[in-house]
């Protein structure tokens, strides 16, 4: 098939351009859309290259309106309805799949090229995460080539010069885009994005604790929060318990929320040092704040409730960043009638399980003595922590029995539930706290990252003349969890131990753990900084930006214009660069060929005005013939500097070459 300039067809270099583009898009749809829709998409692809080969496409109007309809009905049949913005986004790779299919002229490579971009911003709004902007980046880069590549209409060759005009205009767009950002006038959001519709994370905290529900987290590797402590009072890894929300309606292994208690009880906070934290908070679409144990006060736009824990005023469907201060000993002085009746309320309880909870106080009534002995029970009577302890079934009596007497295994939340339910049988007041424990310290950022797979719960015992006391049965069950701080360090060790213990471990395996380990850590620094530094330049920090550059006092429409004068500034020293890049290289092609033209006139060729450079070297080379090679050097030198619309850059450094080495042999004689 005929692909020439004239061609209507799309040429097949910067086709392939526009669809190793397309291939960075492929990245961006997974995890944010249903597996099949980046499938059909990359399939598509394959497909019209195939086609290509054979000079097919899409042409029949019928098939192209049955797919377009397939294609939403397939939307459709998944999101359950075509509005929001993956839906949406799901539906116009879709359409772009097919339109693909049917591209075979010029018109239809632009079509897809402004589709691109389209998929660009749709992905964007998604997910604004480092990896995804990279992603984007580079296929914004490439859709740019593509229209290079084609533009200058060639069919073969120059595969990467196209590559390299399209980087050079990114380039010299930064300095605007760095303007803009730093100064265009902005909301209180950044450039954080979410889209009506757009759905949360299927792995996140919940406020409720049943059998199952933390493990659920257990194997998830998404981060939860970041936490930074600005005043470098960092506890030791053991003692970060990350306090999500307090449970006060027992129901044996399974505890809810409640109702909530009225205001909170006075809290001496003398009884502990103090730490600042700030959290950056990942987007989970619920209210659920997270801080240390426990906040003493609340951020902005949110609210600490009666039992100590942080709840946001508006769903978290953004990244959020807050700072909070908690006690590290914060304890109520005084527990009020009606928490008296709540804290000591439990369901209905099997004749073993509560002789086992009189068993705990027959040693003595004193509640530091019960709760120490109920640990001791825990501690050896063969409890296993595990990830998988399968199902407890029947009712909550069944089930309680059946983890206490009969199989004995379970997580965190099986150890909280159960062994706060043991407390209120006992007479002492008690409560679970969900959240987390631990995390990873990143010593390129000097932070902590929390994952979701340190999620945890434990339990709040009231203690006369303390308080609300923490107590965590894990504790007595698995140790190490405590003592390492992360589900994840925890799983490392005990793998690390199997291996030396197998002797399967080898020596060069610990250099490159360390070597992947450090890496993710870096990653890790520079996504959040990503998130901390671009994503959340927000107004309030654009406005400091203003104040350190003392132009704080421009506010308003002076703002404005000053903004417009300094982009128009820009934009005209950009203009006037370019005038300059150009204006030096026709004066020294000038200058060359005049030197050039001077020396053949002294040796015997003088140029008439009229004669063009081809028919003067031609008449040159026969008076001198001597010199007649490098006289045609010279001259295709020349005519490819000044006639070509894009010469090469080495052609100059040539000429003045040829030229030089013209007039010092010519002094010489012949060659």
């Amino acid at each position: 098939m005929k692909r020439g300039p004239d061609s209507t067809v799309i040429p097949r270099q910067p086709l392939l351009w526009l669809a190793v583009a397309f291939l960075f898009l492929v990245p961006t749809m997974i995890g944010t859309l249903p597996l099949w829709v980046p499938a059909i998409f990359l399939l598509t692809l394959l497909t019209k290259f195939a086609m290509e080969k054979r000079d097919l496409r899409l042409r029949s109007t019928a098939l192209k309106i049955v797919l377009a309809i397939a294609a939403l009905g397939a939307v459709i049949a998944h999101f359950g309805s075509p509005r929001g913005v993956e839906p949406g986004a799901a539906l116009v790779v879709m359409l772009a799949s097919l339109k693909i299919l049917e591209s075979h002229t010029a018109r239809d490579f632009h079509v897809l090229v402004m589709i691109g971009w389209l998929l660009c911003l749709a992905a964007f709004l998604m997910s604004q995460a480092l990896l995804v902007a990279l992603c984007l980046l580079v296929t914004f880069a490439l859709l740019l080539t593509a229209l290079v590549q084609f533009h200058r209409r060639r069919a073969t060759g120059g595969m990467w010069s196209p590559l390299g005009t399209a980087g050079k205009l990114l380039l010299q767009s930064l300095p605007l885009v760095v303007l803009l950002f730093l100064f265009f006038p902005r909301g209180t959001g950044g450039l954080l994005l979410t889209a009506p519709g757009k759905s949360g994370s299927a792995v996140g905290f919940s406020g409720n604790l049943a059998p199952g529900t933390v493990a659920a987290m257990a194997n998830s590797e998404e981060s939860a929060f970041r936490a930074e402590f600005p005043d470098g009072n960092m506890p030791r890894a053991p003692e970060l318990y990350w306090r999500g929300a307090v449970l006060e309606d027992c129901g044996g292994l399974d505890w809810r929320t409640g109702e909530g208690l009225g205001k909170p009880t006075a809290v001496d906070t003398a009884t502990g040092p103090t730490i600042r934290q700030r959290i950056t908070l990942e987007p989970h679409s619920e209210r659920w704040l997270f801080a240390l144990d426990r906040p003493i006060t609340a951020p902005d736009g949110a609210r600490l409730t009666p039992a100590r824990y942080l709840r946001s005023l508006t769903p978290v469907t953004n990244l959020r960043r807050y700072e909070v201060v908690s006690a590290a000993h914060a304890s109520e002085t005084e527990l009020r009638p009606r928490e008296w009746s709540v804290f000591l309320k439990v369901p209905a309880l099997s004749p073993e399980v509560r002789q086992l909870a009189l068993d705990f106080t027959k040693p003595s009534k004193d509640p530091r003595a019960i709760v120490q002995t109920a640990l001791e029970y825990f501690r050896t009577q063969g409890f296993v922590y595990t990830l998988s302890p399968g199902e407890y079934g029947g009712d909550r009596s069944a089930a309680l029995n059946d983890f206490l007497f009969t199989r004995k295994r379970g997580f965190c939340e099986h150890y909280a539930g159960t062994f706060a339910t043991l407390m209120r049988a006992a007479g002492v007041p008690a409560r679970v706290v969900v959240g987390y424990l631990g995390g990873q310290f990143n010593r390129y950022g000097n932070y902590v990252l929390v994952r979701q797979s340190d999620a945890h719960a434990w339990c709040e015992v009231w203690l006369p003349g303390t308080g609300w006391q923490r107590v965590d049965p894990t504790s007595v069950v698995a140790p190490e969890r405590i003592s390492l701080g992360s589900l994840r360090e925890m799983r490392a060790a005990m793998a690390q131990g199997s291996q030396r213990r197998s002797g399967q471990q080898k020596s060069g395996d610990h250099f490159w753990q360390g070597t992947i380990e450090s890496a993710q850590q870096v990653w890790d620094n520079v996504s959040f900084a990503w998130d901390t530094r671009v994503m959340t330049f927000d107004l309030d920090t654009q406005t400091a930006l203003r104040f350190r550059l003392h132009l704080g006092a421009l506010r308003g429409l002076t703002y404005c214009l000053a903004l417009a004068a300094v982009l128009a500034a820009v934009l005209g020293a950009y203009v006037l660069w370019i005038k300059f890049r150009a204006r030096p290289r026709t004066d020294a092609l000038r200058t060359l060929y005049g030197k050039f033209c001077r020396k053949a006139e002294r040796l015997g060729a003088p140029r008439t005005p009229t004669e063009g450079p081809t028919d003067y070297a031609r008449r040159a080379a026969k008076l001198i013939p001597q010199h007649a090679d490098r006289i045609e050097r010279i001259t295709d030198t020349y005519i490819a500097l000044r006639y070509s619309a894009r010469p090469r850059a080495d052609l100059l450094r040539k000429l003045t070459t040829e030229v030089r080495v013209f007039n010092a042999a010519s002094q010489r004689g012949p060659l």
